[in-house]
């Protein structure tokens, strides 16, 4: 059985991230939030919107790509570039 770390986006560390591949230890961590993150799933958001609208219920849209920071939490130039998943839900109107 493995272990799992699961953290939002407050955890989303460089050290968290080094640590966990080290020790072989799967993770799950959220990120916040930026402008090349949601331009990455606009579609998605969208669609996400008009399937709420059709069906007035919970509309949940994945989307998979990869993803690098422009720059690391140290300062220096990006250092990774991971698999992402990002899910949009709509569950109400706004």
């Amino acid at each position: 059985m493995g272990i799992l770390v699961r953290a939002d986006s407050g955890f989303c560390r460089e050290q968290l991230m080094a640590w966990c591949e080290a020790a072989g230890v799967d993770y799950v961590l959220g990120l916040a939030k930026n402008g090349r993150l949601k331009a990455k799933i606009k579609k998605e958001m969208h669609q996400a919107v008009r399937q709420y609208r059709e069906t007035k219920r919970a509309a949940r849209i994945f989307k998979e790509f990869y993803y690098k920071t422009r720059k690391n939490w140290s300062g220096g130039d990006a250092w990774w570039l991971r698999p992402s998943i990002w899910k949009k839900e709509r569950t109400r109107d706004s």
